[in-house]
C-alpha cells in the first residue's frame, strides 16, 4: 500500500442490515453505483464486500459498517446476526490487495453530510441515520468525534427504562422506539386489530405508513406520532449535551416529510431548558451519503498516513 498521489478511483461501501450500498467515486461524481442484498452471515457479508470491490476495481476504499468500530475491527453489529469481533479491515485488505480504511457506518453518513452535504460549513453538527436501525456520528468543532472509537451510538441511549428490549440486550433503547426493524413488526402484530387503511397494503413499510398517515388513517398517524415523540427526546438529550449547530436526519424514517420534523421539534422543545433554537435539517445527500462519506473518509486517512 504505497502512497499513489494519483489516486481518482475509490470504492465507496454503506452496510446495511438490509442492503449494501456501494459506488466508485472519480473527481466530483459517483459514476459507478450498486445495491445488494445483505448476507445473512458474516462470512457471505466478508464475501460479498471482496466481490464489490474487485467489481468496482478501485485504487482505494472505504467501508461503514454497523455496530462498534475501533481501527477497522468491527465488534458486535446488532443488526447483523452471528457477527461478534472480526478484524475487517485486516481482513479485506489481505484478500484485494488494496487500501482499505472501515469505520461505523453512521460516522461516514455524517462525515458525507459535512463534506459535501447539509452540514457544509458547520463546526458542531450531530447526524442521525434513521432505517432498520439508529446510527449516529458526532462532528465536534470540525472534527469527526471517535471518543476511544466507540462514540456516536446515540441508537441504544435509553428513552423507556422498562421498555421494548433492543437486539443489543438493553431495554428501552431510542433504536427500538424509532427503527424500521422494530416498528413494523409491532405494526404487524396490531393491524390486525385495527381498521386501518395499512389492511390494504400488501406491504407494511414506513412509506406506506407515513401515506397512510397523510391520508388521514388514526392507526397511521398513532405510529409516526409515537416515533417522533422518541425521537423528540434523544433530540432534546443531545441539545442539552452537546449544544450543537444543527442535527441531520438522514434514513428512510427522515423521509417522512415535514410535518414530521415539526413534531420532531415540538416534542424536544417541551423537554429542553432555556429558550433553544433547535436545527434540524434532512439529509441533503441522501442513500448515496454513507457511499460519499467512507470514500472521503478513506482517502483523507490514506493521504494523512503519508503526510500528503
Amino acid at each position: 500500500m504505497a502512497p499513489n498521489v494519483s489516486i481518482n478511483r475509490i470504492a465507496g461501501i454503506d452496510v446495511g442490515g438490509t442492503f449494501i450500498k456501494s459506488g466508485l467515486i472519480s473527481g466530483n461524481q459517483i459514476i459507478t453505483t450498486r445495491r445488494d442484498p445483505t448476507p445473512s452471515s458474516p462470512t457471505e457479508i466478508i464475501d460479498t464486500l471482496t466481490f464489490i470491490i474487485q467489481t468496482l476495481s478501485p485504487q482505494l476504499v472505504g467501508i461503514g459498517m454497523p455496530g462498534l468500530v475501533q481501527h477497522g475491527v468491527v465488534s458486535h453489529p446488532p443488526n447483523l446476526p452471528g457477527w461478534s469481533v472480526i478484524d475487517l479491515q485486516t481482513e479485506l485488505r489481505k484478500r484485494v490487495n488494496l487500501p482499505v480504511f472501515v469505520d461505523n457506518d453512521a460516522n461516514m453518513v455524517t462525515y458525507g453530510e459535512f463534506r459535501m452535504g447539509a452540514a457544509q460549513g458547520l463546526r458542531n453538527v450531530i447526524l442521525l441515520t434513521l432505517g432498520t436501525g439508529v446510527g449516529a456520528g458526532l462532528i465536534i468543532d470540525g472534527q469527526l468525534y471517535h471518543g476511544k472509537g466507540y462514540a456516536g451510538e446515540i441508537g441504544h441511549i435509553t428513552v423507556e427504562p422498562h421498555g421494548y428490549r433492543c437486539h443489543c440486550g438493553n431495554r428501552g433503547c431510542l433504536e427500538a422506539y424509532v427503527g424500521t426493524s422494530y416498528v413494523i413488526p409491532r405494526v404487524k402484530a396490531i393491524l390486525p386489530y385495527r381498521n386501518s387503511l395499512l389492511n390494504k397494503y400488501p406491504e407494511i413499510t414506513m412509506e406506506a405508513i407515513a401515506t397512510a398517515a397523510n391520508q388521514g388513517d388514526p392507526f397511521a398517524t398513532e405510529i409516526i406520532d409515537e416515533i417522533a415523540y422518541y425521537l423528540g427526546i434523544g433530540v432534546a438529550t443531545l441539545y442539552s449535551i452537546f449544544d450543537p449547530d444543527a442535527i441531520i436526519l438522514g434514513g428512510g424514517v427522515a423521509n417522512i416529510g415535514d410535518p414530521f420534523f415539526t413534531k420532531v421539534k415540538s416534542y424536544a422543545t417541551q423537554r429542553l431548558y432555556g429558550d433553544r433554537n433547535i436545527v434540524l435539517l434532512p439529509s441533503k445527500l441522501k442513500d448515496t451519503a454513507g457511499v460519499w462519506g467512507a470514500a472521503l473518509w478513506a482517502f483523507d486517512q490514506y493521504t494523512h498516513s503519508f503526510g500528503e
